[in-house]
C-alpha cells in the first residue's frame, strides 16, 4: 500500500537528516533500498539502524554498547630472575608460499577514462554509468565506484544481452525501467517486477523501433521522455502510452543532434551524451550551453583532463562539428538576449572563421 511505502521513505530519509550514511544490511531502514511493507504502528528498528544512530550521538543510558564483565582479581605477580640460557639457535629459512595466480582481466571491462557509455541515470540520488555490462556509480561525493557487473545488481535480463540502451527511475512509483534491444523492464529495488520484460510496443511505440538511445524525467515539466535516433517521444505515466502527437524531431533540443548515447537529469540540469563528450542543456532556451562538448571522463569519473584540443579525444569529431555548426548559427541569429544585427553578423563571421581553422589543423 501506498502508506507503507511513504512510511518507508520517511524512515530512511530522517537517518539520512540525522547524518546515517546507506547500510549494506539487507532488512536495515538504512540500506539502500527502499523496504516494502513497513508498518508505522508495529516498527522496530533494526540493529544495524540502532548501533549507526548510537555511534553518532551515543546511547540513552550513557554506556557505550554493552556492560563489561566483571573480571576476577589475580593477585599481583613479580617474576623471579631465570638462569641464563643458551642463545637459540635460528630456525631455517623457509621462502614463503607462492601466491596464487590472478584472476585474468575481462577484457570486455571498459575502462572508465577511455571510453563512451551505453547509458545514464540518477538512481536513488546516486549517478550511475553503464557500458556493457559494467556500471559504475557515482555517490554524494562524486567518487566513481566501479566498474560492477550489472546482472550482480539486477537479476533477469535475456542470457545473450550485451548492454543496457537506456535507465531512468520512474517518479510515481521509484521504480527502476531498463531498456535492452525492443525490451524494457521494470525493476522494484533490484527484484525484477513479475509480468516483465516487455515489448517496447506496450508503450505504443512502433514495432519498427530497435531500441531506445536515452530517457530521462525532464525537471522543466516531470514528464518522462524517450529518445532514438532522429526522434524523441513523451511518454504518459498515467496510462504506461507514448503521447498521441509523438513522435517529434530531436532539433527541438538545439545543438544536442542525433543519435546520444545517453541522457538524465541532475540537480534540475539536463546532460546529453554523445561518444566520449557531454553537453549541459538550457532548459529555458531550449539549446545547448556550450556547442562544444566537454569530456565525460574528465567531468564525471575523476580522470585527468585530456590534453590538446576536443577533437583530439573526440574520435567522432567531424559530426560534432555538423551539430556544433547549427548550435553557433542558432546563438548568432536566434538569441534572444537583446543583441544587435550588427553583434549577430559578427557572431556568424568568428563561427565560420573557427570552423575554417578546425578543419585546417584536423587535416
Amino acid at each position: 500500500p501506498t502508506g507503507f511505502y511513504l512510511f518507508a521513505v520517511l524512515a530512511h530519509e530522517l537517518g539520512h537528516s540525522l547524518g546515517l550514511q546507506h547500510s549494506s544490511v539487507e532488512g536495515a531502514v538504512m540500506n539502500a533500498w527502499y523496504r516494502d511493507g513497513l508498518d508505522a504502528e508495529h516498527f522496530e528498528l533494526h540493529e544495524d539502524d540502532t548501533f549507526g544512530i548510537q555511534q553518532i550521538y551515543g546511547p540513552r543510558d550513557g554506556r557505550l554498547w554493552a556492560k563489561l564483565p566483571k573480571y576476577p582479581k589475580y593477585p599481583d605477580y613479580s617474576p623471579s630472575p631465570r638462569p641464563p640460557q643458551r642463545p637459540a639457535i635460528a630456525p631455517p629459512v623457509v621462502p614463503p608460499p607462492a601466491l596464487p595466480p590472478l584472476r585474468p582481466h575481462d577484457p570486455a571491462q571498459p575502462a572508465k577514462c577511455n571510453t563512451d557509455f551505453d547509458a545514464a541515470a540518477v538512481i536513488r540520488r546516486e549517478t550511475y554509468f553503464f557500458k556493457g555490462k559494467y556500471f559504475w556509480r557515482i555517490q554524494e561525493q562524486n567518487i566513481p565506484e566501479g566498474p560492477h557487473l550489472t546482472e550482480r545488481f539486477w537479476y533477469g535480463f535475456d542470457k545473450n544481452y550485451t548492454h543496457i540502451d537506456a535507465v531512468y527511475e520512474r517518479i510515481h512509483d521509484n521504480n527502476i525501467v531498463f531498456f535492452v534491444g525492443k525490451k524494457y523492464y521494470v525493476y522494484n529495488g533490484t527484484n525484477l517486477i513479475s509480468g516483465y520484460p516487455k515489448p517496447l510496443t506496450e508503450l505504443g511505440l512502433p514495432p519498427t523501433l530497435t531500441h531506445i538511445d536515452g530517457a530521462m524525467v525532464w525537471g522543466h515539466n516531470s514528464r518522462t521522455y524517450l529518445f532514438s535516433g532522429t526522434l524523441f517521444w513523451r511518454l504518459d505515466e498515467e496510462v504506461g502510452k507514448v503521447e498521441l502527437d509523438y513522435p517529434r524531431d530531436m532539433s527541438m533540443w538545439r545543438g544536442v543532434g542525433y543519435n546520444v548515447d545517453a541522457v538524465l537529469q541532475k540537480h534540475g540540469v539536463t546532460y546529453f551524451f554523445k561518444n566520449k563528450g557531454y553537453w549541459k542543456f538550457d532548459d529555458r532556451h531550449m539549446r545547448v550551453e556550450q556547442c562544444m562538448p566537454k569530456n565525460i571522463a574528465a567531468s564525471w569519473m575523476g580522470c585527468k583532463e585530456p590534453e590538446g584540443k576536443w577533437s583530439d579525444w573526440e574520435e567522432n569529431y567531424l559530426d560534432i562539428l555538423r551539430d556544433s555548426k547549427d548550435c553557433f548559427y542558432d546563438i548568432a541569429v536566434n538569441d534572444d538576449d537583446g543583441d544587435s544585427a550588427a553583434c549577430q553578423a559578427i557572431n556568424i563571421v568568428v563561427f565560420w572563421l573557427s570552423l575554417l581553422v578546425s578543419f585546417y589543423f584536423a587535416f
